[in-house]
């Protein structure tokens, strides 16, 4: 995260565009990792995961 963080890239805008993406793009995947592993964790997955 600290390589692609979007404050870094400010003299280039195509490339603060593409870390704040993939900022986005790792958000999401840690609150869905999260939330899975918080659903896992009270038994709440039904046998998934």
């Amino acid at each position: 995260m600290k390589k692609y963080h979007p404050d870094l890239h400010c003299a280039d805008p195509e490339k603060k565009r593409i870390a704040e993406e993939l900022t986005r793009q790792l958000t999401q995947a840690h609150q869905i990792l999260d939330t899975a592993l918080l659903k896992k964790a009270r038994g709440e997955n039904n046998g998934r995961f």
